[in-house]
């Protein structure tokens, strides 16, 4: 690069796909060049795919036609996600895309309402025995060779049943909880009484052995 009486100059951009390494060499009016040449050194950072981090916020793996399924997380990238949805799969089916909106830039606070979306958008119907399969992807904004790169969160899976099934469901659970609670208060207050016991006896006086040899 030849500078002629100029104190600053620029080089058009090009596509960066590997590390890229310049030497500029400067050379005045008379033509004597600079002692040696400047050396620079771009990087060229490799574009991440979005990171998805999710979960679902209360809500088992059993769940009625009617249910309303709050997902809550981040989705993350190095620049800004393009956009995000949830794929949704019902029995054996081509996945479904259901688009959403981040909150504050990068925040997932979304319910998916499947009685809501079934009066709008049948494909979404969901009834008693149907395997339901959904997770959270998003998409990043990168438009080089490629195009766009997906992150892609957990996949759940449910199983669509009757209310009265469900119910059921609840109660056993509910049971097999308390008898679990009771397994452990039980076993706590042994252990409670055994180590009482312990203590008692260690606070016995021991026998002398003048009172042995009576």
């Amino acid at each position: 690069v030849t500078v002629a009486g100029e104190e600053s100059f620029s080089l058009p951009a090009t596509l960066l796909t590997n590390n890229l390494t310049l030497e500029l060499t400067l050379q005045d009016t008379d033509g004597v060049p600079s002692d040696r040449p400047q050396r620079l050194f771009i990087p060229a950072v490799k574009d991440e795919a979005p990171r998805v981090s999710v979960r679902l916020a209360g809500i088992s793996s059993l769940v009625t036609p009617d249910v309303a399924i709050p997902i809550v997380g981040t989705i993350e990238d190095d620049y800004a996600i393009g956009k995000a949805w949830f794929d949704v799969t019902i029995n054996d089916t081509p996945p479904q895309a259901l688009a959403f909106l981040l909150t504050a830039g990068e925040k997932v606070d979304k319910t998916i309402d499947f009685r809501e979306l079934r009066s709008s958008q049948s494909e979404f119907a969901i009834k008693p025995d149907d395997k339901l399969t959904l997770a959270v992807i998003g998409q990043d904004k990168h438009n080089l060779e490629g195009g766009p790169q997906s992150g892609f969160g957990d996949r759940w899976e449910f199983k669509v049943v009757t209310p009265d099934e469900l119910l059921s469901s609840l109660e056993s659970r509910e049971l097999g909880l308390r008898r679990r609670y009771e397994q452990i208060i039980t076993e706590v207050t042994e252990m409670r009484d055994e180590l009482l016991r312990a203590a008692i006896e260690a606070k016995l006086p021991t026998p002398s052995s003048d009172d042995s040899d009576d």
